[in-house]
């Protein structure tokens, strides 16, 4: 049985897609195009004080992995997987 992990942080804006194509390497994801459209005005209405306004987003690698990003005002974007 697999256990669950969760990592918090944040990462600057001009750094988002560095973080997905990393993660993604990291369990054998292949994160292309495809996924940075998707990313395409998602974060755009998350708020990090609410538990309900993050963007989740799928990694399906070993083990797969779920993105939850929010933005923080005048910080960047907060994230946890």
């Amino acid at each position: 049985m697999m256990s669950l992990v969760v990592v918090a942080g944040w990462i600057h804006e001009e750094n988002v897609v560095r973080f997905f194509e990393h993660l993604s390497g990291y369990i054998g994801y292949q994160y292309d195009a495809a996924d940075e459209d998707a990313l395409v005005g998602a974060l755009d209405e998350t708020d990090d004080d609410s538990d309900t306004a993050w963007f989740r987003y799928p990694l399906e690698g070993t083990p797969p992995v779920m993105v939850s990003m929010a933005r923080a005002v005048g910080e960047g974007w907060s994230a946890s997987k």
